[in-house]
């Protein structure tokens, strides 16, 4: 069977949405996009040389991805896309900085002495500097909020 021929799978599927979405495409304009160039509405019908040619219109629209160099695929036979605005040693976005202050005071933290000493026990820094940092100070806030509502839920 030729491989241009060949139905794409969940991994192409996957890569398809991540580009409609880095895109800001909405779900008409994606859908119209499909139609015109393979003449399907949805990408789980594609084949491959369909899905070359849906990439390449994504391309000349903006989007840009680079795979993961063959040292960085931990034993998988398949490279994984990463987009380039998640630099992991980046500023924390403000999504993030929003979502550490919503968790705070969730959890009732109030008092800027609490919040930057669970900081520091955290990352060993008054305030996350890095997007990795952000994350860990989060995981660390959903952890004790999960911890919270568990233990109000068993004394009720």
């Amino acid at each position: 069977m030729n491989p241009k021929t060949r139905q794409i799978g969940i991994k192409e599927i996957s890569l398809i949405h991540f580009a409609k979405n880095e895109l800001g495409l909405n779900d008409d304009v994606y859908r119209d996009i499909i139609e015109c160039i393979t003449g399907k509405r949805s990408a789980k019908n594609l084949t491959y040389g369909e899905m070359d040619k849906l990439m390449a219109k994504f391309k000349t629209m903006g989007f840009e991805y680079k795979p993961l160099k063959p040292s960085q695929f931990n034993g998988h036979k398949q490279p994984y896309f990463t987009a380039p605005d998640r630099d992991r040693d980046a500023l924390p976005s403000l999504a993030q900085m929003k979502q550490i202050e919503d968790l705070f005071h969730g959890l009732g933290w109030i008092e800027m002495d609490r919040k930057r000493g669970f900081i520091h026990r955290q990352i060993k820094k008054f305030y996350p500097q890095t997007r990795a940092e952000a994350i860990k100070v989060i995981e660390g806030l959903k952890a004790i909020a999960f911890r919270k509502n568990k233990s109000k839920e068993q004394n009720n």
